[in-house]
Order: structure tokens, then sequence, then C-alpha cells
């Protein structure tokens, strides 16, 4: 069995749990899901995606989201015009189905919304990542181009720095400024799908494994449910078999927010025991490798 890693989108702690979860999948079912066929990252999943090749492992990562503690500058949470927030997020969230026109006009209020740099993302991404290099195989992450509203996917080949991809993957519009790569604005990849899962076609894997960190909670959450249960039936009327783990009740609290570097360590533990007894669940459904 093959199988490819989507993994989507949910803020800071959507990392977390994500790591949480893989850690728990990995100790259960003897997996590395750092060698999955193929990986999908979005928003906070191109986060993880670069993480699992940090060297430190998924145990000692666990570990690291358990004491990282608050973030050292939470300004990103007031530091934008809330109006064009507003207006961002009411496209967003209306548009069942993303089209490159309204991503278009996200991109435009997302370059004119935060009053933070698009240099002091970067460097956040950097601290937290260290000097990483794109991962080995097939790893994909996806952006949204700011100016044509078009969905851009990275890998490898590109040749573009990781870190700055993945702070593009994750510019959160509105609330982080779009990132500059090459000629052009790229924002976070959630404006065209949570999930993007639909990138696995074409790939030759059996299995689908997907984390979604963002249904379990928030304004995002019912789009992105609906992200899930889309490309779930659309992945499965084309013959593969789809393990989609949303978050239960208890990340309601905690994924409400999102951005929460003080959250981290709650959301790393429920990840934790959400895994191990998804990883049951996964067995049950014939999910080996």
């Amino acid at each position: 069995m093959s199988y490819a890693l989507v993994l989507g989108g949910g803020g800071t702690v959507g990392v977390s749990w994500s790591i949480g979860v893989l850690s728990a999948l990995a100790d259960a079912l003897g997996i590395d899901p750092a060698g999955a066929h193929v990986t999908i990252g979005t928003s906070a999943g191109s986060v993880v995606a670069a993480m699992l090749h940090r060297g430190k492992g998924l145990g000692g990562q666990v570990e690291y989201e358990r004491h990282a503690g608050p973030s050292r500058d939470d300004s990103w949470a007031t530091s934008f015009d809330i109006g064009l927030l507003a207006e961002v997020f009411q496209l967003w969230t209306t548009s069942r189905v993303m089209s490159a026109e309204v991503a278009r006009q996200i991109g435009e209020r997302a370059l004119r919304a935060s009053q933070k740099s698009a240099d002091e993302w970067v460097a956040v991404l950097r601290e937290r990542l260290g000097n990483v290099e794109w991962p080995p195989g097939d790893v994909r992450m996806t952006t949204v181009d700011c100016s044509s509203g078009e969905r851009r996917v990275w890998h490898a080949g590109d040749g573009a720095d990781v870190v700055r991809v993945v702070s593009a993957s994750s510019a959160v519009p509105g609330l982080i400024p779009p990132i500059d790569i090459g000629d052009a604005s790229y924002m976070d990849g959630g404006v065209w799908s949570l999930l993007n899962a639909d990138l696995v076609k074409g790939t030759g894997v059996t299995d689908v494994l997907m984390l979604a960190p963002q249904a379990g909670a928030g304004v995002l959450a019912p789009g992105a449910m609906e992200d899930v249960k889309r490309e779930t039936a659309e992945l499965a009327g084309d013959g593969f078999r789809v393990h989609a783990l949303v978050p239960g009740e208890g990340y309601e609290t905690i994924g409400l927010n999102a951005m929460d570097a003080a959250l981290r360590a709650p959301a790393v533990d429920l990840g934790l025991r959400e895994g191990a007894d998804w990883a049951k669940r996964l067995t049950e459904e014939g999910f080996e490798v």
C-alpha cells in the first residue's frame, strides 16, 4: 500500500495538534509520516510538512510543542485593519467553492490589511523551522497568487526558499501580509482549499491520510468541513481510500483561538490522544504500510 499525507490548515494550534496526531499514529502503526509517497501541505500543514524533516523526530517535536510557551510577539493578533479583515473573511466564508476571481478580491485586500511586514512573518517561521531545506521526496505546498487568484503549488524543483514558501502558504489573509516570491505576492493556500487534497490525483497512491484541524473549530470550520466532505467524495469516486481525521469536541475551545501560541501544549496533547484512537480505527479500515 502507498499513501498520501494531506496536511490541512488550522493555525498555530493546528500545527501542534497535527504533530500530536502524527506522533501517535507513528507509534501505534509503525509508520514514518515523513516517508509518505506524497505530502500535500496547506497553511499550517506546510509548517508540519517542513517540521517532519527537521531531525528531532516526532517525539522531539511533541516535547518542543509542549514547552514552547506563548509567542514572543503577540502583536499579530492586533496589527491589522479590522474593516479589511472583515471583508476578507466575508468573501472567504461565503464562497462554497473558491474561484480565482473571489480569491483575487481577497488577495487585493490582503495586500493592504496587515500593519506588519512580510519579512517579520518570514522571520517568525525561520525561527521556528531553523535552517531547514526542502524535504526529500514529493512534498507539495500550496499558496494563492494575490494578483491572479490562482492556486500556486510549490515543490523542491522550483528552487524557492522553503521557509519563504511555508511563510506564504500560512500567510492568513487580513492577519498576515502576503509574501513575495520572485515577481509575485502569495497568500495562504487555504484560501483555495483548506486541504487541496485533489493534488494527490495521478500520484499512484491507494490511500489518502487527511488531517483537517481547521474543521474542528473557528469561523472557518464550516467551510473546512465542506472541503473535507467534498474532497473525500471526489477522491473516493476516483478509487482512493480516504481516511479523514477531524478533531473531536475537545478541540472546540483550543481551535477557536487558532493563532494563540500559548495553546500549543494542550493542542499537541489532544492530538496524541485522538491520534491513538484513530490508529485503532485506521487498523479496522485496513490502513497498513
